[in-house]
């Protein structure tokens, strides 16, 4: 709480040494990605409610790469 004076609604971080292989194209999707995660809507049971034929900007393939969908 010190950081913000507040507690945040959500954090955003990033494994280092991924962020750094990034294009900036790449590092945009992914920043994107997770802003749709922070924005989602939830249940009443605080689980993330799914968008029936929503696309999704990318898919983590594994915690250290992001395919791109075109």
């Amino acid at each position: 709480m010190g950081w913000f004076g507040h507690v945040p609604d959500f954090i955003l971080t990033f494994e280092a040494e991924y962020a750094m292989s990034c294009s900036d194209a790449e590092f945009c999707a992914l920043v994107e990605h997770e802003l749709y995660h922070a924005a989602q809507e939830t249940d009443p049971f605080g689980a993330p409610k799914g968008r029936p034929g929503a696309d999704e900007v990318g898919t983590m393939v594994s915690n250290r790469s992001l395919r791109l969908h075109g």
